[in-house]
């Protein structure tokens, strides 16, 4: 069953947890129940009647009768939360009809869209060219732009204290946005982060520029380079691929690990970034969602769980981002995982490989043995080989990983990005922990 932390991985936000957690008391509760497929509760309201709160067990779906347009809702929150520190709590008895209601018409829903899918008219070719064309002709223009932009920074130099305003990245930003090219419009808005660092901004600025160059050139050549690298090239300037072409890709059915999961914003959109990790085939997969103000997020699994199933994966110099082949996969909640880590030194040789088939990669996700130390006032991770990697962390972090650690290598979670290693999740004693907020 389902962990404390991983129901954590499921809130919206900051406010639906705290009010899940609030929830998480059998008192306020009646007819609480559960079985191999569903939990179900009435939670105690205002209102003279109790709101009916379901839970998919194969994918933590859920659907309450409260008026709330968070998903899931905080009684959702709540009777994951009952279910996670204490199943006993629920009992085994038979499902209320409206909870099975709801999974019948789940199922009706699934078989509907998938008739449909099998049975919709193909795409008109020739509006799709125009579209394409139309599409092209604007991403050209932001090309240009971009190209103008990165030369006239150079020739005035780094130096300038416009730099470090961000208006000037987000002005640039949201014309490229404009020019239907929101992958380069993602890279300088970097660019505005490594403005803001504190050491060696300046080296790493250049470095990102000239990557950038380096992408703007590949996309102008792009007819000349292999299927995979043109494929890389036009996703990172902002084509999208549709679903049924990334479908007829490369798939692969692994026991999927779900290691961790970061978070960003940018403008009104948050991002859900999932890494996954095969255990079979050693392959880590990228697995994207998104949402907008009053929409968050659906993550299909929550951090900690093991998924097997089959994942599509985009085309590109480097297999990484990924969907999922089934998205109603059965999820196991309490499998550790018995992958071996990667030393430093493997972690850094992979990075190397990576970096020569595919220059644009920025983060690199791990799975680690190590221990964190300090030296000379420097926070560094140290495995067994006292190979070493320079350590960013917030206080906090620093504190709860020294916590869970006691001093010993342990399991590790994160993203080396060439300069620092950020953490991300760890293995507490058998129970994979979120070390940042999941929401």
């Amino acid at each position: 069953m389902i962990s404390p932390d991983q129901v954590t991985a499921l809130a919206p936000d900051a406010a639906s947890f705290k009010a899940g957690k609030a929830l998480a008391v059998a008192s306020k509760w009646t007819d609480l129940g559960h079985n191999e497929t569903m939990l179900w509760g009435l939670a105690k309201g205002s209102g003279k009647n109790p709101y009916k709160t379901q839970v998919s067990v194969a994918d933590f779906a859920s659907k309450c009768s409260c008026p709330s347009r968070k998903f899931p809702c905080k009684h959702a929150l709540g009777l994951m939360f009952i279910a996670a520190e204490d199943l006993s709590k629920l009992t085994t008895g038979d499902m209320p009809d409206w909870a099975r209601d709801w999974l019948e018409s789940r199922t009706e829903r699934k078989e509907k869209a998938e008739k449909k899918k099998s049975t919709a008219k193909p795409k008109n070719e020739e509006t799709a060219a125009r579209s394409r064309q139309k599409r092209g002709a604007r991403i050209d223009e932001g090309i240009d732009l971009l190209s103008s932009f990165l030369l006239d920074l150079m020739s005035q130099g780094l130096g300038q204290a416009s730099l470090s305003d961000g208006a000037i990245w987000d002005d640039v930003a949201r014309r490229l946005v404009d020019c239907q090219a929101p992958g380069l419009a993602s890279h300088v808005r970097r660019f505005d982060e490594i403005a803001h660092a504190s050491t060696n901004w300046e080296q790493r600025l250049l470095h990102e520029m000239g990557s950038l160059y380096l992408l703007l050139h590949g996309y102008r050549q792009r007819e000349s380079l292999s299927d995979d690298l043109r494929a890389e090239v036009e996703q990172r300037i902002g084509w999208q691929l549709a679903k049924e072409d990334i479908l007829k890709g490369h798939c692969l059915q692994d026991d999927w690990f779900v290691a961790y999961r970061t978070i960003t914003h940018a403008d009104k959109l948050t991002v859900f970034s999932n890494w996954l990790y095969g255990r079979n085939h050693q392959q880590w997969a990228l697995m994207l969602s998104f949402g907008t103000p009053g929409s968050a997020p659906v993550s299909l699994w929550p951090v900690g769980s093991l998924v097997s199933t089959e994942l599509a994966f985009y085309p590109g110099a480097g297999l990484e981002r990924a969907i999922a082949v089934n998205e109603s996969a059965q999820v196991a909640m309490d499998t550790k995982l018995t992958a071996p880590a990667e030393s430093i030194r493997q972690l850094l040789h992979r990075v190397s490989v990576s970096l020569a088939a595919n220059p644009w990669q920025t983060r690199f996700p791990c799975l680690i043995q190590v221990q964190p130390v300090m030296d000379g006032g420097r926070l560094m991770l140290v495995d067994d080989e006292a190979q070493a990697l320079p350590w960013q962390a917030s206080r906090e972090e620093q504190l709860m990983v020294t916590a869970i650690s006691g001093g010993q290598a342990i399991m590790l979670a994160g993203e080396w990005d060439g300069h620092v290693i950020r953490l991300h999740a760890a293995d507490d004693q058998g129970t994979w922990f979120a070390l940042r907020e999941q929401f």
